[in-house]
């Protein structure tokens, strides 16, 4: 990118709220379902032999036991008898591997309670010592919801600035001026005094953080009181010519 003295580009690249709800939604079923542990196949896993497959190692053997030639006395080769798996015969692997399930338990039995710790118990549901506790990640904020929130606090902000008073920033009314020719008998300024310009006035510290005074000079108009004299407004002394 390149451009001229003090320009500027942004890109920003916004997810949308319904991929970071999906997201959170497949964060929590990951959760869930790590805590499930290994689950064994208990189906079949070979097909047994039809009786047409039987007959004809049966008539092989046969066959070759009437030249003289050896036979086998197994055709099925020692093979146990086929499991019944509501009506398809088959063979599974379930028993060979609770067979070894069960020798790693006698064998090493803290290393398999460990493993099993992680997890829930197979029986009864219950989570493992070591099942971490569940975590809702839709209880989380996504972008939109993070972007509607600052938002939000920005518009509060602007109306707090828009309503700041004196008081908010810890000072106080400034102080009045007096009538022209003199201090005035105005709260704030010197009655006793005649003649001269106005008082200034002072913001009173009120805040912890304020100021303890600031003079702020005021031009104030020229006042010529009565002919001969300094007038006979408030605050001034009309005896003098």
């Amino acid at each position: 990118m390149s451009g001229g003295k003090g320009s500027s580009q942004t890109t920003s690249v916004a997810i949308p709220e319904y991929i970071e709800a999906a997201a959170q939604r497949n964060l929590n079923k990951a959760e869930a379902i790590s805590q499930l542990g290994y689950v064994p196949y208990y189906g079949p896993d070979v097909a047994a032999f039809s009786p047409a497959q039987q007959a004809a190692f049966q008539n092989t053997a046969g066959a070759a036991g009437a030249f003289g030639l050896a036979s086998p006395t197994d055709p099925y080769g020692g093979m146990g008898a086929p499991t019944d798996f509501g009506g398809v015969q088959g063979y599974s692997s379930a028993p060979l591997y609770q067979q070894s399930v069960d020798a790693l338990a006698a064998n090493r039995p803290g290393q398999k309670q460990y493993i099993d710790s992680f997890f829930i118990d197979p029986m009864t549901g219950a989570a493992g010592a070591n099942v971490q506790p569940a975590i809702n990640y839709a209880d989380y904020n996504t972008m939109a919801d993070m972007q509607r929130f600052a938002a939000e606090e920005q518009a509060r902000q602007a109306e707090r600035a828009a309503n700041v008073t004196l008081a908010d920033l810890g000072y106080g009314n400034p102080g009045s001026y007096g009538n022209p020719g003199g201090y005035g008998n105005e709260p704030g300024n010197n009655a006793s005094k005649g003649g001269g310009g106005g008082g200034y006035g002072v913001y009173r510290a009120i805040g912890p953080t304020a100021p303890a005074t600031s003079a702020r000079p005021v031009a104030r108009p020229v006042y010529s009181g009565d002919e001969g004299g300094y007038g006979n407004e408030p605050g001034n002394d009309a005896s003098k010519g």
